[in-house]
């Protein structure tokens, strides 16, 4: 049984405050939002992504480096 999180990452009902979520949400910086969003899950989803085309395009750089 997996538990319900909000959007910061904390639990559903978890006894954390508004101003705690404001400023866990203003110390991500830019960067980190965009590569890993808000959504704790989405953001597993995208590391993978980006992991796998990575490889993806260094292995064909790599390849036809060797040709």
């Amino acid at each position: 049984m997996e538990a319900e999180m909000e959007q910061d990452g904390t639990p559903v009902g978890s006894s954390q405050s508004d101003t705690s979520a404001t400023l866990t949400d203003r110390g991500r910086g830019t960067a980190e939002r965009v590569a890993l969003g808000k959504n704790p899950s989405g953001s597993i989803v995208r590391i993978i992504v980006a992991v796998v085309v990575f490889i993806v395009v260094a292995g064909t750089v790599f390849y036809l480096a060797m040709n």
